[in-house]
């Protein structure tokens, strides 16, 4: 069993590192990352199940970051006064994910495809290594391929909103 836990950070706005990570995704993941223990390969984000959201913004209150993993994170890896941060384990949830069970759920992503350079008819070159974001139907075919890898069977067509 994973320990699956849902971790909610109230990011301290007075805080740099927090206000640069909020304007740059690259610096947001590298931060949260440091939640997670050293040493676990070449992929550590992938070794973790390591996912984040930014929740929607509320008036008045601090942005919150909801991070899950499959390791349990350590906030003291965090910068000092970063965010304050409560864990929720999700291992009584798993429990009830058997095989065969029928869920419903949504998910929030940004798929998108790594380039490799490759001139394609009618198109720029793109450059090496950057990232194309995917719609619509290049979108959903990227869901299936990632359920199908994490052993889910989607057995109904997902609403897609721009």
């Amino acid at each position: 069993m994973h320990d699956l836990t849902l971790t909610r950070l109230h990011l301290n706005l007075t805080h740099p590192t927090a206000r640069r990570d909020l304007n740059d995704t690259i610096a947001l993941h590298r931060t949260l990352m440091r939640l997670v223990p050293d040493n676990l390969g070449n992929h550590p984000r992938h070794t973790t199940n390591l996912l984040f959201r930014l929740e929607p913004d509320h008036p008045g209150q601090p942005p919150v970051l909801l991070v899950q993993s499959t390791t349990r994170p350590d906030p003291d890896r965090l910068p000092a006064h970063y965010a304050t941060a409560t864990l929720h384990p999700l291992t009584g949830l798993l429990a009830h994910l058997t095989p065969h069970r029928r869920v419903r759920y949504r998910i929030t992503a940004s798929p998108s495809r790594r380039n490799h350079g490759v001139p394609q008819p009618h198109r720029p070159t793109p450059r090496p290594r950057s990232l194309t974001p995917l719609t619509g139907a290049d979108a959903l075919a990227w869901w299936h391929r990632r359920a199908t890898q994490a052993g889910l069977n989607c057995t109904s067509h997902p609403h897609m909103t721009p």
